[in-house]
């Protein structure tokens, strides 16, 4: 396998009607390893698209049917679509700014430069395959969530807020060491170790704000820390004061 060759059969939906596009679009998708399914309008690409579909999307501005930034809008509304390659031979710069803004990874003018288009290619498909992996962990995270009990639901609104066990405790009137081993089950239930990635975890997941999870963060470890205590009468800075 070459440095250029990717380890799977990922594809490469190119929408374009130009043959001379599907040509080099097919002869580097054949150098990564990818398979190359082409299409000449965005009616057939968006009619046979499937949600399982992995890869990256190659796709001309100007189509027959409809403009590229339409069939872009569509992939947008699907985390687990494929990232999109805009190319056009006639587009303004402002169009290029437009579609990065719109969510196209990557804006290629024609004619299209192998090299540039390798690499463009291969950043998309490792992009899609990240995104694929964040959306399958995201549905794991619900489905535990969906598992909680109500006791678990309580306690995790109580640890989101920063609370500490003992105020948990309080709160739900049961004793510390009864906390303590609902917090330990609510964690492994969760899949996390401790409360910072249990706080990062719902941030990524969009349920905590970055705002909230930095106080919720600094509550819990205010809240946690022991007690500063001030010098003993035996401490030789005690000894010096009253002196």
């Amino acid at each position: 396998m070459s440095d250029n060759t990717l380890p799977s059969r990922d594809r490469v939906f190119l929408v374009d009607p130009d043959s001379r596009t599907r040509q080099m679009v097919s002869a580097v998708a054949g150098l990564l390893n990818l398979e190359c399914r082409a299409y000449y309008t965005g009616t057939d690409f968006l009619a046979e698209l499937r949600p399982a579909d992995t890869g990256c999307v190659l796709l001309e501005l100007r189509l027959p049917d409809m403009h590229g930034l339409a069939i872009l809008r569509h992939l947008a509304e699907s985390r687990a679509a494929p990232p999109a390659i805009l190319v056009s031979g006639d587009a303004s710069v402002s169009i290029g700014v437009d579609s990065i803004r719109r969510g196209a990874l990557h804006f290629l003018e024609k004619p299209l430069d192998q090299t540039e288009l390798i690499g463009a290619i291969r950043e998309a498909v490792a992009v899609g395959r990240q995104r694929r992996c964040d959306c399958q962990k995201t549905e794991q995270f619900h489905a535990r969530l969906a598992s909680l009990t109500s006791a678990d639901q309580r306690l995790l609104q109580q640890l989101l807020a920063g609370k500490p066990n003992r105020a948990c405790a309080t709160e739900t009137g049961i004793t510390l060491r009864a906390v303590e081993a609902r917090r330990a089950r609510l964690m492994k239930k969760i899949g996390v170790g401790t409360y910072d990635e249990l706080i990062l975890l719902f941030a990524r997941a969009g349920m905590v704000s970055p705002a909230k999870r930095a106080a919720s963060r600094q509550a819990h470890r205010t809240a946690s820390a022991p007690p500063v205590r001030g010098p003993s009468i035996h401490s030789p800075a005690s000894r010096n004061y009253c002196a």
